[in-house]
């Protein structure tokens, strides 16, 4: 079988779980400056990258997050934003994965700890990103 074409179909498949977790498994919450919500979206993405690589996982999340976005009247303003961050929690945690830590070639508890830093640093990008991102769109508008 070609594996461009089970890569491609992985990809949208990672990136139809991204959607439906986000869209129907999520609970809204309201803030004072709008909604934000506990979804496991980035956990599709995350594992994406973990299974596929950086840069489709990266993309799987951007796709399914950011259609996922565009489609909640609550987040439509912020799907640009959501595409950029899913897209570099993908790449951040296919780079500690594969390049860092190899997790291809690990077994048993080796490979619980790569995929587990690989996962932190994947989300720890996005917790340090989106506040980074606000900051440099605010300086740009």
């Amino acid at each position: 079988m070609n594996t461009k074409i089970l890569k491609i179909v992985v990809v949208g498949l990672m990136a139809a779980l991204c959607y439906i977790s986000f869209m129907f498994l999520q609970i809204k919450i309201p803030t004072p400056a709008g909604f934000t919500s506990f979804h496991l979206g980035n956990t599709f993405c995350v594992l994406a990258a973990l299974l596929l690589g950086g840069l489709p996982g990266g993309i799987a999340g951007a796709i399914g997050m950011g259609i996922a976005d565009l489609l909640d009247s609550a987040y439509v303003l912020v799907a640009p934003k959501t595409m950029i961050l899913k897209l570099g929690i993908g790449i951040i945690t296919g780079i500690v994965a594969h390049r860092i830590f190899h997790i291809q070639k690990k077994q048993g508890a080796a490979l619980w700890k790569a995929v587990l830093v690989s996962t932190i640093a994947g989300m720890l990008f996005n917790v340090i990103g989106e506040p980074i991102f606000l900051i440099f769109i605010q300086l740009l508008f």
